[in-house]
């Protein structure tokens, strides 16, 4: 082989071996490592249904008795009016304690929850000095149902009152009511009857009772 081609393929075999550095270098793409970001599984929590508690005219107080509860494992969230405590990985298990709808107003920045070995106790203040009747808000019996109906129609909230009042009350309450209709309907004036929406059939005092 003549010297002068033995020359040229050197260098050309030279020149592709420099190629593919040349083009990485020039070319190369740098790839990112994306980061995953780990699923989370959902957590099924047991809701505890049966609540202790007990007060003082300053806070409230609500004890759940559980042992294997760790203080990092609890998430408490409060409101003024609720309050929702999870207790996750008790000896495996997951549980929740909540109220949507206390009976009076919390402070909820300075609520709490303590664990204990044996216990958990949470600490409501109380936005109001008064004692509570229930945990539970429950509404009143005799809270108006309809607002406007009573704007219209004044009497139709002492309507209301007095057929609660009768279908609820004891004997004393059905004298003294059966004593007031009586009343009011002898001694009525002509084309005046403050009664006339009351569509009950209250009995007179004749009928049940010894006025």
């Amino acid at each position: 082989m003549p010297a002068a081609v033995k020359c040229l393929l050197e260098k050309e075999l030279q020149e592709i071996e420099k190629g593919p550095e040349k083009k990485d270098k020039s070319d190369g793409i740098k790839i990112k490592p994306v980061a995953v970001k780990p699923s989370v599984p959902r957590i099924d929590y047991t809701t505890l249904s049966t609540l202790s508690w007990d007060q003082d005219s300053d806070k409230v107080k609500i004890y759940i008795f559980i042992e294997g509860a760790s203080q990092d494992r609890v998430i408490a969230d409060f409101t003024p009016t609720s309050f929702d405590v999870r207790l996750q990985d008790v000896a495996g298990k997951h549980f929740r304690a909540a109220v949507h709808q206390l009976h009076g107003k919390i402070d909820p920045k300075r609520s709490s929850v303590a664990v204990k070995p044996k216990r958990i106790t949470i600490t409501m203040p109380k936005a109001e000095r008064k004692h509570w009747l229930d945990l539970y808000h429950k509404e009143s019996k005799f809270d108006k149902k309809d607002t406007a109906a009573s704007k219209d129609n004044p009497m139709a909230g002492i309507m209301d009152l007095m057929k609660t009042l009768y279908d609820e009350g004891d004997d004393e309450m059905k004298k003294t009511i059966a004593k007031t209709w009586t009343e009011s309907q002898a001694g009525k004036k002509p084309g005046i009857d403050p009664l006339k929406d009351m569509d009950y059939d209250f009995p007179t005092s004749s009928d049940k009772f010894d006025l």
